[in-house]
């Protein structure tokens, strides 16, 4: 009985940085095709998974602040992966109503 073959799981090289609107994540894939990426957002938690022909990538963040999920986006350009996480917009000041008590 043949086995299937062992293919590892690496964490993929991840530079970061933060900018006043949003947090963007640069990941290095080589091989991998964007039909082969899956991102998911677990409440604070970001989740990278993929596959290129011979290694499984997976990597996950922990977000210390919350993110617009809204706007959140993903290009792959030649084995890199650009993500941007935009910060939520800060809440609208209202007015409170007074009433005579």
């Amino acid at each position: 009985m043949a086995t299937a073959p062992v293919v590892p799981v690496i964490e993929p090289s991840v530079d970061g940085f933060s900018q006043d609107s949003a947090f963007t994540l640069i990941a290095d894939l080589p091989g991998v095709r964007a039909g082969d990426l899956a991102l998911r957002l677990e409440g604070r938690v970001l989740v990278l998974e993929a596959r290129g022909a011979a290694v499984h990538y997976r990597r996950t963040f922990a977000l210390r602040a919350p993110v617009d999920e809204e706007r959140l986006s993903a290009s792959l350009r030649e084995g890199v992966l650009t993500l941007t996480l935009p910060r939520p917009a800060p809440p609208a000041a209202r007015a409170i109503p007074v009433v005579e008590a």
